[in-house]
């Protein structure tokens, strides 16, 4: 996390100034503090990260499919995987990879299905893209939606 520490007034001055430095930004640091303040629950912090026309996209055969818009849509996602879905969501981030305007993360999660009680490991990938040096929307890709909805 030095990293970000490193990049914080540069982070400010872009978030201040509409984020027209996104070439010289460390996307990868910002999507770490990001993941970081949302895990703590700290929506405050979390939502200067956030571009204002944010969503969150998962797939249409998720129980929680639609698009999540703004921070109260992450808020509802966040708590309808975390509390209403899966008796537990465990993710364990792998590894970032950033290009111009996305960073993508591997993540392995470990997922308690309330329906089954049954438990399992998987890869997911989730595309972040940045608008305006702001996190605009999260794609999530697991491999393999069908059991995940027959958790």
């Amino acid at each position: 996390m030095g990293e970000f520490n490193e990049q914080v007034p540069i982070l400010n001055s872009i978030l201040k100034n509409g984020g027209d430095y996104i070439m010289s930004i460390n996307k990868t640091a910002i999507v770490q503090k990001f993941f970081q303040l949302a895990g703590e629950g700290k929506w405050d912090e979390v939502e200067p990260f956030l571009h204002p026309d944010f969503e969150v996209i998962p797939a249409t055969c998720q129980p929680y499919a639609g698009a999540y818009r703004g921070l109260r849509g992450f808020q509802e996602i966040v708590h309808k995987i975390y509390n209403e879905t899966y008796e537990l969501y465990e993710p364990t981030v792998l590894e970032f990879t950033e290009g111009p305007h996305t960073v993508v993360v591997l993540i392995s999660v470990k997922v308690t299905g309330k329906k089954t009680g049954q438990t399992i490991t998987m890869d997911l990938v989730e595309a972040l893209r940045f608008e305006e040096g702001k996190i605009r929307s999260i794609v999530p890709y697991y491999f393999d939606t069908k059991l995940l909805v027959e958790l």
